[in-house]
Formats: structure tokens, C-alpha cells, sequence
């Protein structure tokens, strides 16, 4: 469990970074489409959609389950998600 929670951490801080600027797309870790078909519905995954509201308004696309926030906003919501759980985040 410990393990999760710090690779969930992680998760966060890195796109944290990426939002910032501060660190490249290519640094951040990834999961594959298989993978995270795999896992979904899993009560240990929360998904998160990152995307601009423009590219999630004009999106017919979505991950079933998936929550939206505003990646612009990322302090003011990431502490309501589990430590526990692995968080997927998903831009474009």
C-alpha cells in the first residue's frame, strides 16, 4: 500500500511539473491503453482527465469513470483523491 501511495504522489507531483514547465512529456511515466483497459473498473484506480476545457467540451471521447478537473486547479483538488489509490492522469 505504501508503495501506491508514493507512486500516486509521484503521479501528482509530476504533472504538477509538466503543467509548470518544468519537466518534459518524455520524463513522465507512462501506461499503455491495454494496461489501463485492464484496469479499469478497478476500485484501486481513479481516473482524472486533465484536458483543457476546450478539448473536453469539443471531445466526444471520454474514459468511462474517468472525473474531470482543471489542470490549472491542481492544488486545489488533488488532495481530495485517495494516497491509497493509483490516479491516472490523461491530457492531450
Amino acid at each position: 500500500m505504501e508503495t501506491c501511495m508514493k507512486r500516486s504522489l509521484v503521479v501528482i507531483i509530476l504533472c504538477i511539473a509538466m503543467i509548470q514547465g518544468t519537466l518534459n512529456a518524455s520524463d513522465v511515466p507512462r501506461i499503455t491503453i491495454d494496461e489501463l483497459k485492464a484496469k479499469l473498473g478497478s476500485p484501486e484506480l481513479v481516473v482524472i482527465d486533465v484536458r483543457s476545457m476546450g478539448s473536453y467540451d469539443g471531445s466526444k471521447m471520454k474514459i468511462k469513470g474517468s472525473v474531470r478537473e482543471n489542470p490549472l486547479q491542481i492544488g486545489q483538488w488533488s488532495q481530495k483523491y485517495p494516497k491509497d489509490k493509483e490516479i491516472v492522469l490523461y491530457c492531450t
